[in-house]
């Protein structure tokens, strides 16, 4: 199960829209992706978080640092690392770029 976190800007994943609103909705999806993936482990599901950067699309008014495909890409190298074992993915965040994001 793949769940993504989103951003309006990527300043080293620093989000920059002040509304604790917000704030609040991202950190329960990080608790729902650790809730699911203790729940879902026995099931042989694996639930991890994704942030794909901040990408260049029509939601960035193409000002994103990154194409759509190298966050594609990287998001995918994410989920084929976890497939093969090389890393542990369930109830944890990361970016494209394969590093764990820490909250």
């Amino acid at each position: 199960m793949l769940l993504l976190h989103l951003f309006t800007n990527d300043d080293d994943n620093k989000q920059t829209n002040p509304n604790p609103f917000r704030s609040a909705s991202k950190a329960a999806l990080n608790a729902v992706t650790v809730s699911l993936a203790r729940d879902l482990a026995s099931k042989g599901v694996t639930a991890t978080l994704l942030h794909p950067g901040y990408v260049r699309t029509d939601m960035t008014n193409n000002s994103g640092l990154i194409s759509a495909e190298e966050s594609a890409k990287g998001m995918l190298s994410v989920l084929d690392s976890g497939a093969s074992g090389e890393m542990e993915l369930a109830g944890r965040w990361f970016d494209f770029k394969r590093e764990e994001v820490p909250w």
